[in-house]
């Protein structure tokens, strides 16, 4: 749960960010993409700190320092093409909706495997948003007949990711509690045995 914040920044940046090209006309997607990678250059810096801070420098497998570097590379990158890379926005949110089905998909096996009902409704949307977002990437024309389809997609996407990891902590949460239970049920009745 500790490590979903980023997720969950993400998808609430997402949803943002869709609500503002949606509602305000006279904003382009070129600001916009400064945004994101300047969101990005943030969490780039974020994690260098962090790695420092918490002195994760003595922990063999924390990698804070080397993501964040790579966030910070690729924000520098995006600032640089970002002409070239709003050319190709609604590719560029295709493969973020890939990223976010691809989420959801292990969710939708995790909550699988531990047996909730929910776990189906979830890995058919997950399965659902990345057959579109390739859709979206391999710039369908039929996706082309509903305005602003890319910026709808990432909305609805974005809210339904943040759903689903309220599901996924829930579930999980009540999992642990049932596992306890059952595990000092286990061990009250193996004290009467002996």
């Amino acid at each position: 749960m500790k490590k979903s914040w980023f997720i969950v920044i993400l998808n609430l940046v997402c949803v943002v960010s869709c609500f503002c090209l949606l509602c305000i006309d006279s904003l382009k997607t070129k600001t916009l993409v400064n945004g994101f990678f300047f969101f990005v250059l943030l969490m780039g810096i974020f994690l260098i700190c962090k790695f420092f801070y918490h002195k994760n420098y003595l922990k063999i497998n924390e990698y804070s320092f080397s993501i964040g570097l790579i966030f910070i590379l690729i924000a520098g990158f995006g600032f640089y093409k970002n002409t070239e890379l709003a050319l190709y926005f609604d590719q560029c949110i295709g493969v973020f909706v890939c990223f976010i089905g691809i989420l959801s998909l292990q969710w939708s096996i995790q909550l699988k495997c531990i047996h909730n009902p929910f776990s189906f409704i979830l890995f058919v949307f997950s399965i659902l948003m990345i057959a579109i977002s390739i859709c979206v990437c391999l710039d369908a024309g039929f996706l082309k007949q509903i305005d602003l389809f890319p910026i709808w997609l990432l909305l609805i996407c974005s809210l339904f990711d943040l759903i689903a990891l309220l599901l996924v902590f829930i579930s999980f949460r009540l999992y642990e509690k049932k596992t306890i239970k059952e595990q000092e049920k286990e061990d009250g009745e193996a004290e009467l045995i002996d």
